[in-house]
């Protein structure tokens, strides 16, 4: 199973509603490429980590942003 589809099923078994509109249906999205996030401790550095983002359908607001990619973040505290 892929990992949007693991948070998704746990986002519909929490039945969360969006805390601005109380809509209930979601979708994830994913920020990479240029636009990744980046070690703020450090002046320059190539491993900057994606993003993904909950989103709901219905007012388009990001209700929660997570990194699949905790190896990379954890080795940041080194």
């Amino acid at each position: 199973m892929e990992l949007e589809e693991i948070f998704m099923d746990n986002q519909q078994q929490k039945q969360q509603p969006c805390p601005f509109c109380g809509g209930t249906e979601f979708v994830v999205g994913k920020q990479d490429g240029q636009a990744q996030v980046m070690n703020a401790g450090k002046k320059l550095t190539f491993t900057g980590v994606s993003l993904m983002h909950i989103i709901c359908t219905n007012c388009g607001t990001v209700v929660q942003s997570f990194t699949p990619e905790l190896d990379k973040i954890r080795r940041w505290g080194n």
